[in-house]
């Protein structure tokens, strides 16, 4: 993960068929994913790792530590049920490189 003025972005490390790229998401990022997802009997998917400010005030390192093994967990249970990123059009735009800053 990477802090930049207070905004927490996960990095995401992705290789489909040899190409490999990266991008930063935010957290509100993976919500609008869960959401794209929401209703659909395939993939399958986990809970997202909650919001709590009340357990982020104490110890924003091990906060933001656990969040992304949480995100990274969620993730890896999607990719594990997609043979290509085709298949799965909400988890294709979410892993697609962004463009600009």
């Amino acid at each position: 993960s990477e802090e930049s003025d207070g905004v927490v972005r996960y990095v995401v490390h992705i290789n489909e068929n040899g190409s490999v790229w990266e991008v930063r998401r935010r957290y509100n990022d993976f919500v609008v994913l869960d959401s794209q997802l929401e209703g659909v009997t395939w993939p399958t998917r986990l809970e997202l790792p909650g919001k709590s400010t009340f357990r982020k005030a104490f110890n924003i390192r091990n906060f933001i530590h656990e969040r992304e093994e949480g995100l990274g967990k969620y993730l890896r249970h999607l990719s594990d049920q997609v043979t290509s990123l085709e298949h799965c059009h909400a988890l294709q735009r979410f892993l697609r490189a962004s463009e600009g800053p």
